[in-house]
């Protein structure tokens, strides 16, 4: 579990250190994101100097950025001062995405008490890059690469608690609006063999789904499809699922968003929304954290389950059932009214 900052607060000297811990883990993450540096590891043992050398960096720093991630267990070190891999750091390099995300939300964090003060209502995100997140995730095939990775990641990581504690309803058709590479759907209809599954999301992202599908040979049963689901969606669906893409959005673009659905589908299609709930109280939960990422980065927020009760109703739905699931994500669907 990780402390609430209110628990650190009831440790003056945990509370200093764990401000200094972090500000390491993260520069550390960015480093490594950055440099490339575990790239340079060999398979055997090398010392700091040989990685330095390859990487192009210089040796005291990478020795020091090298120690602090074996004093992390994320690489080993035998008793010569020589580091090798592990699947720690092999896991790290994997996931560049996650790591890319983590050091731009740090840097919009940092923008936080300029953002409170901006008399335009910019978010911290658009302060620190000047324009908003999605202007440049349509302008930038990188960022789209990495953020597409990093919710894939993401998405690997919940899909197990998903599957074990929700079932969905039968359904020859689904549509996953804000798919991404198609994780999700993969998952989806490995468990439903005689059913087909649409990708949907922006062009760019929508031709990196298509060649995502394609590798994973599941082409005959899935396609991707590039748009704006502000404007369009595909029809006909029998499920839509929306993972982590409201949150996103202020509660006047999340109704746009689900009225453009609603009219895509038919009388008894559902719609499945993937989110955190805030808790009705105001105990410790991941869902608060993330609300501030949001309020960091996009116009959107985490909501109560009243919250989305009202959206659908403004939205030509109704909230039919909500599935908690273990680890933070909740399934909530609605169905036309």
């Amino acid at each position: 579990m990780i402390p609430s900052l209110g628990a650190l607060l009831d440790q003056p000297a945990q509370y200093f250190h764990w401000t200094h811990w972090i500000g390491a883990q993260l520069g550390a993450i960015h480093a490594v994101q950055e440099t490339r540096l575990l790239d340079h590891l060999g398979q055997e043992p090398c010392s700091a100097q040989d990685i330095a050398a390859s990487a192009g960096l210089q040796e005291d720093g990478t020795r020091r950025l090298l120690e602090f991630l074996a004093a992390e267990g994320v690489l080993a070190v035998d008793e010569g001062g020589l580091f090798a891999p592990t699947d720690r750091s092999r896991l790290l390099q994997r996931i560049g995405g996650v790591n890319w995300l983590a050091g731009a939300c740090a840097m919009s964090a940092l923008h936080t008490g300029a953002m409170l003060a901006d008399g335009e209502g910019r978010n911290a995100w658009t302060l620190a890059r000047g324009q908003p997140l999605f202007e440049g995730l349509a302008e930038n095939p990188d960022w789209v690469r990495q953020f597409a990775e990093a919710m894939g990641f993401h998405t690997e990581a919940e899909q197990p608690r998903i599957f074990a504690a929700h079932r969905f309803e039968p359904f020859d058709l689904a549509v996953d609006v804000g798919g991404s590479h198609g994780d999700l759907m993969m998952r989806l209809l490995a468990d439903h063999p005689k059913a087909r599954g649409i990708v949907f999301d922006r062009p760019e992202a929508a031709e990196q789904a298509h060649e995502a599908i394609a590798a994973a040979g599941m082409a005959d049963r899935m396609e991707a499809v590039g748009g704006d689901f502000f404007a369009e969606v595909p029809a006909g669906g029998d499920l839509y699922m929306m993972k982590h893409i409201i949150h996103d959005w202020s509660d006047a673009e999340s109704i746009a968003i689900f009225k453009t659905i609603r009219a895509a589908m038919k009388p008894r299609s559902r719609l499945a929304v993937f989110e955190r709930i805030v808790p009705a109280d105001y105990r410790p939960d991941i869902a608060y954290a993330f609300d501030i990422i949001m309020l960091h980065n996009t116009t959107g927020r985490e909501r109560r389950v009243a919250d989305f009760e009202r959206l659908f109703a403004d939205s030509g739905l109704r909230l039919d059932r909500v599935t908690d699931v273990p680890g933070g994500v909740s399934v909530i669907e609605a169905v036309p009214v």
